[in-house]
């Protein structure tokens, strides 16, 4: 073992270890406190859909797939379907519910439509301890065999799951109050998801937008010969000198005195994956900073007095 590999601590490896040393029993832990859907629930899905699979063609979004999209007739999600199913099929609203997360039992089926939204396949644990559902062996092989004890499912590719040892015997009884949504309800249901994410996918470019902003500004006023940089520095001068928020786009353009001003400037006031950073809102009043980043672009600009 070289210098490097001395080093280097394995979270899971570490926990294993604290765990034995203190008494834990985390597979205990787990099987107390999640929660599972009824048997005769997903029979009644199996009935309705032909399989246990409560929203039919979706599935969660690769690394370089855009949630909200539809693929091949397949749409893309984050978790949210696979959230809501878990939520409505053990018989509670999402607002009902705190702290628990949304766990696929069985590695990578998240990315397969056929699993995705299997209930079977789904389970709520405590936040605080859900991502032991991922990196606990233990815990993933006892999640597994629970999964087929209630239900008598595995995915169809992978080998029947075999009881481990010292399996758990304080497993919470499953969820009874659940019925399967009547189809105008559900369309309802499926919309509402489909708003949820697009809302998501919209605050996510915000959130993208402004880290983009905030890596760039710094860089702009760092190198003042670059055309973006020459219309936010001129922008913040004019600001300086006027008493609003606002600056008249004509006087801006004056004071650029540039041929491309008008693909740049507007390149600034957009929110794109290939533009420069949105900086500049633009009103039938002028032009004024983008509020979600105002504070910081004047906060870098005060840092720059030699530019004023």
């Amino acid at each position: 073992m070289d210098e490097k590999e001395k080093v280097i601590m394995n979270g899971n490896e570490e926990l294993a270890k604290a765990v034995k040393k203190l008494g834990i029993n985390l597979v205990e832990m787990v099987a107390e406190t999640s929660i599972w859907a009824s048997p005769e629930f997903c029979e009644q899905l199996k009935q309705k859909n032909g399989d246990a699979v409560y929203y039919l063609n979706v599935r969660r979004g690769r690394s370089d797939e855009m949630k909200g999209d539809t693929i091949n007739g397949i749409r893309i999600d984050d978790n949210t379907y696979a959230n809501n199913a878990i939520k409505r099929a053990v018989g509670l609203k999402r607002k009902d519910i705190r702290n628990y997360e949304t766990c696929h039992i069985w590695e990578d089926t998240c990315y397969d439509e056929r699993y995705h939204t299997a209930i079977p396949n789904l389970v709520l644990v405590p936040s605080a301890i859900a991502s032991l559902s991922d990196h606990s062996d233990e815990i993933i092989n006892a999640l597994k065999y629970r999964s087929y004890e209630l239900y008598g499912w595995y995915p169809k590719e992978r080998s029947k799951p075999q009881k481990p040892c010292n399996y758990p015997d304080n497993w919470q009884e499953p969820a009874k109050n659940a019925k399967i949504k009547k189809t105008g309800s559900r369309e309802q249901e499926e919309q509402n998801i489909v708003m949820e994410i697009k809302s998501n996918v919209y605050i996510d470019k915000i959130r993208h937008e402004i880290d983009k902003v905030m890596r760039r500004v710094p860089k702009w006023l760092n190198n003042s010969e670059q055309f973006n940089s020459t219309i936010l520095i001129n922008f913040l001068k004019l600001l300086d000198d006027n008493s609003t928020k606002v600056v008249s786009l004509q006087n801006l353009k004056n004071r650029c005195n540039m041929a491309t001003f008008k693909i740049h400037v507007t390149d600034m006031s957009n929110i794109s994956d290939k533009g420069h950073g949105k900086v500049f809102e633009i009103t039938e009043d002028g032009i004024t900073l983008w509020e979600p980043v105002a504070s910081f672009i004047l906060d870098e600009w005060n840092n720059h007095p030699e530019l004023h």
